[in-house]
């Protein structure tokens, strides 16, 4: 895939075809989406930004390890914020976990 933006756009259409696969995109799954939007493009900042200088330094690799992270924490916590998770929302993760390790590998 090629530049940042590249990435991100293909992050979202993969999140809502995943999440448009039943015909509806509830509300929570809107704001898993739109979370993980934000979250995405402060990685891929981060990550151009560490590759200014063509070198990732071990403390960029573990800040963005740690962005990573959140990203799937905070899907997780807006995934769990009605005291529970629907099928639909744990697809919606699983596919988020799927993609993280696909594009946000560094």
């Amino acid at each position: 895939m090629g530049n940042e933006s590249d990435i991100l756009k293909e992050t979202i259409n993969e999140l809502l075809e995943i999440a448009n696969r039943d015909g509806i995109v509830t509300p929570e799954e809107k704001d898993i989406i739109k979370q993980v939007e934000i979250d995405a493009d402060s990685y891929l900042v981060m990550l151009a930004e560490a590759n200014d200088d063509g070198i990732i330094s071990d403390e960029e690799k573990l800040r963005l390890q740690e962005l990573k992270e959140l990203i799937k924490d905070r899907a997780d916590l807006i995934a769990g914020l009605d005291g529970k998770i629907e099928d639909d929302e744990r697809r919606l993760l699983e596919k988020l976990t799927e993609l993280l390790t696909k594009y946000y590998s560094k």
